[in-house]
This record gives C-alpha cells, structure tokens and sequence, in this order.
C-alpha cells in the first residue's frame, strides 16, 4: 500500500534549514541529511 506523505511549506522550511545547519558544520554533511530525509520519507511512503 502507498501512503501519501504531504509536506507543508514549514517543514520544508524546517528541513532546508536543519540541512543548512548540517552543511556549516561539516562540508557535504547537509546534503548527507537532504538525502537521508528524502530516502526515510520514500520508505515512510513504502511501508505506511
């Protein structure tokens, strides 16, 4: 079953700037986080 995940514009807001954060700490970290966030929301979606 697929299972719709909705994203408000305050979690993308949430989301940009927790990525943001990882990114000044560590070169590439951000986009670490970016990628992980959108593969558990995938999975999120998979298994409801």
């Amino acid at each position: 079953m697929k299972c719709a995940v909705r994203k408000t514009s305050s979690a993308e807001l949430d989301a940009a700037e927790a990525a943001f954060w990882h990114e000044e700490q560590q070169p590439g970290l951000g986009l670490r986080f970016a990628d992980e966030l959108d593969r558990a929301l995938a999975y999120i979606r998979s298994k409801p």
